[in-house]
Formats: structure tokens, C-alpha cells, sequence
């Protein structure tokens, strides 16, 4: 598996400062992104905020599978999910929403943490 961190999307919009992210390491995935701006403060009372999804290793290859089914184009090189996730969710300050989404439909379990 592909370790390290994964840089998904990181810019200024607007007046918040977004970064979105995957870390993979032998115990599973995170896909976290922290958001930093005044626009926080009116949803949730403060002006930084983290979020955290963490996909167990064990769920890995259901993830994959899942991700390899969906591909639009068979011969992109990389199988790993990281890669995959890049393919998918590249330059969406939206992912870590959107790949929640995406796991509960796909019935695959994980972590969800909000800071």
C-alpha cells in the first residue's frame, strides 16, 4: 500500500483556508480536511474546524473493489486506494463530505470525527 500523505485539494476560498488530505498507513486510511475562515462562525461558533474519516485496513479491499468498479478509464495507471481516491476526489474541497457519502452507500464502515 501507498503510505504517506496525499494532498486531495488545498486553497483559499473566499475567506476560508481549505485543506483536504489522505494519510494511509498499515492500520487503514484517513481522509481528513481542516477549513479555516470567519465564514465557520456562523455554523458552528468557531473559526477552524477538522474532520476526520478513518477507514480500518480490514475495509480496504472493498473500498478498492468499489473505487476499480467505478473507474471510467481501465488502463489509468495506480490500483492503490490513495490513487484511486486522487482520481476521484482531486481538486474537491468537498471530498472528505463526499466520500462519507460515498462509503455509506458502497455499506462500508468507518470513523467519522468532527473538531
Amino acid at each position: 500500500m501507498v503510505t504517506g500523505e496525499v494532498v486531495l485539494f488545498e486553497a483559499k476560498l473566499g475567506t476560508q483556508q481549505v485543506r483536504v488530505w489522505i494519510e494511509a498507513d498499515s492500520s487503514g486510511l484517513k481522509l481528513m480536511s481542516h477549513d479555516i475562515g470567519p465564514a465557520l462562525l456562523a455554523s458552528f461558533g468557531k473559526g477552524e474546524l477538522a474532520v476526520f474519516l478513518e477507514v480500518d485496513a480490514a475495509q480496504l479491499p472493498a473500498v478498492r473493489a468499489a473505487l476499480l468498479a467505478e473507474r471510467t478509464d481501465p488502463a489509468a495507471p495506480g490500483d492503490e486506494v490513495p490513487q484511486l481516491l486522487l482520481e476521484k476526489y482531486r481538486g474537491d474541497s468537498t471530498a472528505t463530505g463526499a466520500f462519507r457519502a460515498w462509503l455509506d452507500g458502497h455499506g462500508i464502515p468507518y470513523r467519522f470525527t468532527l473538531v
